[in-house]
C-alpha cells in the first residue's frame, strides 16, 4: 500500500486520528459516525464505550492468557467487550462421551455402544460376536487361513498343496528319506512320519528294517524259536529250482541230502558241511569258493606282528601250492636296493633312507613324491620340480608381510644363481638409494619421501615434478613446472572470492621476482590511489566512486567527463564538457519512457463471505466457501480456507485463470492485498472499473477505476546556465520555461561566489513545477546573490 493510498484512507475516516488512544482502525461506519472493527491498547474499553462495531476485536497489549483478546458483544453506541477464552473450557464433555449430530441438527453428547465402544483415549473396542460371516473375506475352493508369524495382520490364504510345499503328483518313493502324513492317535492331529520309521515299526520277530528296507532276521527271533532244531521243525530255504522262492524244509530232509558223500579232489563249486553258529549250530553246506572267498573275512581280528607272524601264499603262481612265509621276509623283498628305492627293511618294518639314495643334480622335469591331500586316503603322487616352484608358492598360506622382520628368497648372481634369503628391510634400503639423489629414505623396510634431503637446485623452466594422475588410478606421472603454473590454476575448485579476506600470489620485483602473497583488499586499496585524484575509495577490497572527494575545480569546455559508450558495450570513454553540452543542445531526446499499465488493488480485512463479489470491468468474481454454486461470472473457490492468505491465493487463481479477464492479479499477503494490473498498457487501463460488494465491510478497493496508466513517451533533456541579475536577486524568484509539456525530474546546482553547491537540498529554496515551467523561490534567508550562476537541468516530455 503506497503512502498516497494510506493518506487517502485517513482522509476518508477509515483510520482513527493519529495519536488517538486506544489505536482504532478499519472504520465500517462514516467519518461522522465511525464504527471501528479493530483496536488495540493497554486498557480494555469499558461497557458503554462508543464507536466500536458489533463483533469488533480489541487486542489488550498488557493482557495475559485468557485476557489478551476481547470481542464487542454490544453495538456502536454501547459497547460490551468480553474476553475470548479457550473453547475447551467453555464446552465441557463428560468422560467417554462423543458429540453426535441429533435429529434436530445439533451436537449432543452420547456414549458409543452396540457393536463397538470407545474409551477416553480414543481406542475403539469391537464387541464379541459383532463380526458376522458376511464381514469376513471369502476363501476360494480348497483355501484356508494360515498363520505366518503369530501376527493376525500377517495371516495368509493358502491351499493344502502350498502348505505341504510339495507337488502331489506321482513320484518314486525314497524309503530311506521320504515321509508320509499320518493321523496321530494321541491328539488326532495330522503329522509327518518318515517311511524308514514306519518300516521299523512294522518289522516284528524274524524281520529287520534298515533305512526303510525290511529283510528276514533269524537272529531276531525269540529264544524259544532258536532252541535246538527238532526233526519235524521247519526251516526256511531258498529253492533255486523255483526261482529262489522261499520255502520250508525239515532238518531231517536237510541231513538226508548230505549222507553217503564219497572222497574227491576239491574243485570250484564243491561244497563242505559246516555248523551254522548263527543258527544254533545247524549243519549246513557251503561251497569251497565261499569258504576261501568269504571265510577269511569271518576270522577273528588280531594285531599283526610283522617281525614274527606269517601269511599264506600260492607258491609258483595262481595254481601253485599253498605255503606260508614270514611277513618280515616279504617286507625285506619289497624294500629292494636302498640305493635305488631309498627304502630299508628291518624285522618287517620299512624306513625311508634318503641319505642312502645315489646322489644326482636336480634338473627341470625331475620329480618329487608327495601325499595328495585332495584325494581320499592321501595317495602318494609325483610332481615335477618345475611345478613345485612354479605353482607351489601360490598355494602357501596367506599372511601379512612384516617388512621390518620378514625375508624373501632370491637367486644370487643372476637367473642361474644359487637360491638365498635376504631381509625385506635390506632390499628396501638398497632400492631407496641415496636420499640426496632419490629423495627416498628407508627405515625398517618402509620407504618415505625426504625431499629436504635432495641436493638443492634452482627451479627452471622445463623442470618436472612427480604427481599422482587422478585420471589413471593415481599412477605417478611427471609434469613440467611450466604446465603446473600455466594449466594448474584453471584446474582448481571454483569459489567466490572474498575481497575482504582472500589473498593472491604475485611476483615481487618484476617478471623474475620471487612469488609472494598479498591481500586482495590491499591490492584494491593500492589500485584506488588517492581519492582526491581518482575519485575512488577502497573499503575491505570494495571500490566505490567518491566524487565529493575529488579536488574542486571549475568545469571548462576542454575538461573531460567519463561516459559509458553504449555503442561499445558501455565501455568507459572520455568526452569533453563542450562536446557533451553541444550534444545535449542538439539531441535533447535522450531516452524514452515505456507505456505504463494502470493498476489498483483489493484490500481484505477479513475472509470473504458466501456471495461476496469483486467486479472488474463489469465481470463478477464470487466467493463460494460453502461450495453451493454461484450467480456471478467466475467462482472464487474458498472451500476449507481458514485464513485471509488462502482467500488471497484463491482470488489470484480465479482472476488469472479467467480467459475473459482484462487484468493480471498479484498476491501481497504481507499487506492482505491483491494488486491488479491492466493487461493493456497505456491510459486505456485507467477506464477499467473496479468495485466490491461484501457484507460487514470485509473488502475495500483502491478506487472506482484503475489508475496511473500512461502511454509511452520520449523524454527530453533541457539545460540552463543563468547568471543572477541585481533585480532577480532583489525579487528573490526565478522562472524558467523549458518548452516541454511536462517535467518528470530536475537537477538544480549553482555557483555561490566560486563555491559549487551540488544540490538544491543545500539551498533554502522552493521549487514549483507547472507543465514545462520551473519557478524557484527563495526561503527565509536569501538563497542567491547577484552574479551567482544557476545551473538547471530538466527531463520531461515534449
Amino acid at each position: 500500500m503506497t503512502q498516497a493510498n494510506i493518506k487517502s484512507q485517513l482522509a476518508e475516516g477509515e483510520f482513527d486520528a493519529p495519536g488517538a488512544t486506544p489505536v482504532r482502525f478499519l472504520n465500517v461506519g462514516t467519518p461522522a459516525t465511525p464504527a471501528y472493527l479493530l483496536a488495540y491498547g493497554t486498557s480494555v474499553p469499558g461497557d458503554g464505550a462508543i464507536n466500536y462495531a458489533t463483533g469488533a476485536l480489541f487486542i489488550h497489549t498488557d493482557g495475559s492468557a485468557g485476557t489478551a483478546v476481547y470481542r464487542n458483544e454490544g453495538d456502536r453506541t454501547s459497547s460490551d467487550f468480553d474476553a475470548i477464552v479457550d473453547l475447551s473450557s467453555e464446552f465441557a464433555l463428560a468422560d467417554g462421551k462423543i458429540l453426535v449430530g441429533s435429529a434436530a441438527g445439533k451436537a449432543a453428547a452420547v456414549t458409543m455402544s452396540g457393536d463397538a465402544t470407545i474409551a477416553n483415549t480414543g481406542a475403539v473396542t469391537i464387541a464379541t460376536g459383532a463380526v458376522e460371516d458376511s464381514m469376513i473375506e471369502g476363501l476360494a475352493d480348497g483355501q484356508m487361513v494360515v498363520g505366518t508369524d503369530g501376527t493376525a495382520a500377517n495371516n495368509a490364504k493358502a491351499t493344502i498343496s502350498a502348505i505341504l510345499g510339495a507337488d502331489l503328483s506321482a513320484a518314486v518313493v525314497d524309503v530311506a528319506a521320504d515321509s508320509v502324513v499320518i493321523v496321530d492317535a494321541t491328539d488326532s492331529g495330522g503329522k509327518l512320519e518318515s517311511v524308514a520309521d514306519l518300516a521299523t515299526g512294522i518289522a516284528g520277530d524274524g524281520l529287520a528294517a534298515t533305512s526303510g528296507v525290511v529283510a528276514l532276521d533269524v537272529n531276531g527271533l525269540t529264544t524259544a524259536a532258536t532252541e535246538a532244531a527238532q526233526m519235524n521243525d521247519k526251516i526256511a530255504m531258498s529253492d533255486t529250482s523255483d526261482s529262489t522262492t522261499t520255502k520250508s524244509m525239515t532238518p531231517q530232509k536237510l541231513f538226508d541230502g548230505l549222507t553217503n558223500l564219497s572222497a574227491a579232489v576239491a574243485a570250484t563249486g564243491d561244497k563242505v558241511v559246516l555248523s551254522d553258529a548263527t543258527n544254533s549250530g545247524i549243519a549246513v553246506n557251503e561251497t569251497i569258493d565261499d569258504l576261501f572267498g568269504i571265510g577269511p573275512a569271518l576270522t577273528a581280528a588280531g594285531t599283526i606282528d610283522v617281525s614274527a607272524d606269517h601269511f599264506l601264499f600260492l607258491d609258483g603262481g595262481a595254481t601253485g601250492a599253498c605255503k606260508k612265509e614270514a611277513v618280515a621276509d616279504l617286507v625285506t623283498a619289497m624294500a629292494g636296493t636302498v640305493g635305488n628305492s631309498g627304502l630299508s627293511a628291518s624285522s618287517g618294518v620299512l624306513e625311508v633312507e634318503v641319505h642312502s639314495v645315489t646322489d644326482a643334480t636336480i634338473a627341470t622335469t625331475d620329480k618329487l613324491l608327495f601325499a595328495d591331500e585332495s584325494e581320499t586316503g592321501d595317495p602318494t603322487r609325483t610332481e615335477t620340480i618345475d611345478d613345485l616352484f612354479g605353482i607351489g608358492p601360490a598355494l602357501t598360506t596367506e599372511a601379512t608381510v612384516a617388512v621390518a622382520a620378514d625375508y624373501l628368497l632370491f637367486l644370487d648372481g643372476g637367473a642361474s644363481g644359487a637360491c638365498k634369503k635376504e631381509a625385506i628391510a635390506d632390499l628396501v634400503t638398497a632400492m631407496a638409494g641415496t636420499a640426496a639423489s632419490s629423495g627416498l629414505a628407508a627405515t625398517n623396510g618402509v620407504l618415505a619421501l625426504v625431499p629436504a634431503s635432495l641436493t638443492a637446485e634452482v627451479i627452471a623452466t622445463g623442470d618436472s615434478l612427480i604427481c599422482a594422475d587422478a585420471t589413471a588410478s593415481s599412477a605417478p606421472k611427471s609434469e613440467t613446472i611450466d604446465d603446473l603454473f600455466s594449466i594448474g590454476p584453471a584446474l582448481t575448485t571454483a569459489a567466490a572470492v572474498d575481497v575482504s579476506a582472500d589473498h593472491f600470489l604475485f611476483l615481487d620485483g618484476g617478471a623474475s621476482g620471487a612469488a609472494k602473497k598479498e591481500a586482495v583488499a590491499d591490492l584494491v586499496t593500492a589500485v584506488a590511489g588517492t581519492a582526491a585524484s581518482t575519485g575512488l575509495a577502497a573499503t575491505s577490497g570494495v571500490l566505490a566512486l567518491v566524487p565529493a572527494s575529488l579536488t574542486a575545480a571549475t568545469v571548462a569546455g576542454t575538461d573531460s567527463i567519463i561516459l559509458g559508450d553504449a555503442s561499445d558495450s558501455n565501455a568507459p570513454k572520455a568526452e569533453s564538457a563542450a562536446d557533451l553540452a553541444a550534444f545535449v543542445e542538439t539531441n535533447q531526446a535522450l531516452a524514452s519512457r515505456p507505456a505504463r499499465s494502470a493498476f489498483g488493488y483489493v484490500y481484505l480485512s477479513a475472509q470473504g463471505n458466501d456471495a461476496d463479489l469483486i467486479t472488474i470491468d463489469g465481470r463478477t468474481y464470487e466467493f463460494d466457501p460453502g461450495d453451493d454454486g454461484i450467480t456471478g461470472d467466475v467462482e472464487i473457490d474458498t472451500v476449507g480456507n481458514v485464513s485471509i492468505d488462502e482467500d488471497i491465493a484463491d482470488i489470484v487463481t480465479a482472476i488469472n485463470g479467467d480467459g475473459s479477464a482484462v487484468v493480471t492479479a498479484v498476491a501481497d499477503t504481507g499487506n492482505d492485498v491483491v494488486w491488479l494490473y491492466a493487461d493493456t498498457t497505456g491510459t486505456a487501463g485507467n477506464s477499467i472499473t473496479l468495485a466490491e460488494s461484501t457484507s460487514e465491510a470485509r473488502m475495500k478497493v483502491s478506487g472506482a477505476t484503475l489508475a496511473d496508466g500512461a502511454e509511452a513517451a520520449v523524454l527530453a533533456v533541457v539545460t540552463y546556465e543563468h547568471t543572477v541579475t541585481t533585480n532577480e536577486a532583489l525579487l528573490g524568484a526565478l522562472r524558467f520555461d523549458s518548452g516541454l509539456t511536462s517535467i518528470e525530474q530536475y537537477i538544480l546546482t549553482y555557483d555561490d561566489g566560486g563555491t559549487e553547491i551540488l544540490s538544491s537540498d543545500d539551498l533554502d529554496v522552493t521549487v514549483a513545477i507547472s507543465g514545462g515551467v520551473v519557478t524557484l523561490g527563495e526561503g527565509a534567508a536569501p538563497a542567491w546573490a547577484a552574479s551567482d550562476v544557476i545551473r538547471l537541468t530538466v527531463i520531461g516530455t515534449e
